[in-house]
């Protein structure tokens, strides 16, 4: 498995440009085809404002696109990327993602910043991609820089389907990495007994990818999501990787909060699959 198509979301947030540099770093890493798109959003004005009016807010909306998509082609034409394109699709932001995240390996979105008020997306747009999209969804904090994406690496174990999804989907990823970090946060309850056996087997599978991975039980009395995120600044670890864990739409996360704190608080960019 390897990302041959990147899709990297577009819109006028200010932390646009930094996603579409580290879109166009793992695009060169991996050799992958780099889409760039900008969802124009639909015009949301009651009916009698008169069809001019209504047509001429969809063409703002497009120009404003227009010029996403241009911002980006100049951003990425140096980058020495095998392919690129830019894509304006006059729709919604989810739904225009999903639709074309479900043809891509990899999607890269920004994490909600609720001092930012983005000009389309709800404040739930992550959140919902990661649920719809059905592909591994990179995630990129609203604050801080970043100078290393995915040398060093923590995975976060359950004894999940979204877990073992991430795990797979994060392969390209992990054969990259120079040090990997297997991690289950053991809480006490029931189910540990079961995720530790799964952990051995984990290991032993990316043994067989060729990835030597350090695994360790952390015995916590927190949140899950509080003891990953303390472990990936304790491990200067540069990317998280882990399930995430919801009902669609609705977008209530269970698994002790997990996903919610990691969200919330997430200081490095983390993979997450549903």
């Amino acid at each position: 498995m390897s990302y041959q198509t990147v899709l990297v979301h577009l819109d006028d947030t200010p932390r646009c440009s930094l996603r579409v540099q580290l879109a166009a770093q793992l695009a060169l890493l991996h050799g992958s085809h780099l889409v760039g798109i900008a969802p124009t959003g639909l015009v949301n004005l009651p009916a009698e404002v008169g069809s001019d009016i209504l047509q001429q807010q969809q063409v703002e909306l497009g120009q404003n696109a227009t010029r996403l998509t241009d911002r980006f082609a100049l951003e990425v034409q140096g980058a020495g990327l095998s392919s690129f394109e830019a894509s304006i699709v006059e729709n919604e932001p989810l739904p225009a993602v999903v639709m074309r995240g479900r043809c891509c390996d990899l999607v890269v979105v920004g994490a909600t910043d609720p001092e930012v008020r983005r000009q389309l997306a709800a404040k739930d747009f992550p959140v919902q991609v990661v649920l719809e999209t059905g592909r591994p969804v990179l995630l990129i904090p609203h604050k801080g820089e970043f100078e290393t994406l995915g040398q060093r690496v923590i995975v976060g174990w359950s004894p999940g389907r979204e877990t073992a999804r991430a795990l797979s989907d994060a392969l390209p990823f992990l054969k990259q990495a120079t040090e990997v970090h297997l991690l289950f946060i053991d809480v006490g309850d029931d189910p540990g007994r079961e995720a530790r056996q799964q952990l051995q087997w984990a290991d032993a599978s990316l043994r067989r990818h060729g990835i030597t991975a350090h695994t360790e039980v952390l015995i916590r009395d927190v949140d899950p999501g509080q003891a990953l995120l303390a472990a990936v600044g304790d491990r200067k670890a540069d990317l998280l990787v882990m399930g995430g864990y919801g009902h669609s739409r609705m977008a209530e996360f269970v698994f002790g909060g997990t996903t919610r704190t990691v969200l919330a608080r997430m200081a490095v960019p983390v993979l997450m699959s549903h």
